[in-house]
Order: C-alpha cells, then structure tokens, then sequence
C-alpha cells in the first residue's frame, strides 16, 4: 500500500508492505526499514521495533487526523488523497496555517509548563509536560513559531483534546 502522508508541517511517501506477523517492511522517502509492531494492553499505547531500535509511542484517530506522540515528540498525521485537502484552505489539524494549536491527547495533568508567552521555539521544543497513564509525555513544538498563549498551568488537570498553548 502506498500513501502520501503529511506529518505536522511535512509531506512524506509512504509504501507499507505486510509480511509475517506484526512485521512490516516500510519505504520512508526512499529509505526501506523493517518494522514490528504491538499494542500494549487496551490502552492507545503501541510499541515499535524498527530496523532494532525500540520506541514506545501513543497513537489515536481524531476527526481524520493520527495524533502521534513518539519520544515526547507531537506529530498530527494526516493521510492526503490526490492532495492536501486542508492544506489547500490554509488549515491544518490543528488551526490555520499562520497559528497552531498544541492539544492534550490523552486526559492528564500538566506537570510542567516550559515555555511562556512570547518565547519563539524551534521545531523539537519542549513546551508542557503532561502525565497521563502513569507516564511523563513531554509535548514539543512542531514547528517553528512564538508561544501566543498559554492556557494551562502545572498541577491542572486537562482533558483530551484541550488546548494547552498556541502557536503563531
């Protein structure tokens, strides 16, 4: 199967071939790797073995869009047919083009805020610490931008979906 997939700001090819198992071979932008794949009880935890190293990540479908949280890192997956549907109107999964939206994906409680209004941040930034499933997820910049607010502070509790900061 091969797809045209936009993860955050990025489009990215594609090519998912089944093998034995919960192996797979993927074919990242040219790259061929090999894959094994679990989940971890009922929960959307899910763990990876690829090409040997582990990762453990969080994965759930909202309104067409994969939210992905691997290594603290956020990466709102969407799927594009013959296109960018969204992209088209200016609108990504989360806000418009000129502002992003950093959500909880999971219910949690914010442990830590890292970054303040007015703070411009490079793609990887931690921006909050979320605990959730008796994990620490550290939530980081997408992209890059300047911190237009933030409504959370530490010791709240959020549920999923909700804004925590904006981008602009």
């Amino acid at each position: 199967m091969q797809f045209r997939v936009r993860i955050g700001q990025r489009d990215v090819s594609v090519e998912i071939e089944p093998r034995r198992g919960s192996e797979y071979r993927l074919q990242l932008e040219g790259q061929t790797l090999t894959a094994d794949f679990a989940q971890v009880g009922g929960d959307p935890v899910y763990t990876l073995l690829l090409d040997g190293k582990s990762y453990q990540f969080f994965a759930q479908e909202e309104n067409g869009t994969l939210v992905l949280i691997v290594d603290g890192h956020l990466y709102p997956a969407r799927v594009l047919r013959g296109g960018a549907p969204a992209a088209a109107a200016g609108v990504t999964p989360f806000g418009t083009a000129a502002e992003q939206q950093i959500v909880a994906p999971m219910p949690g409680v914010i442990v830590d805020v890292l970054a303040t209004v007015g703070d411009h941040v490079t793609p990887g930034t931690p921006l909050v610490v979320i605990e959730s499933m008796k994990m620490n997820n550290q939530l980081r910049a997408p992209a890059a931008g300047t911190v237009k607010a933030v409504h959370v502070h530490q010791g709240q509790r959020v549920e999923r979906n909700q804004v925590l900061m904006v981008l602009a």
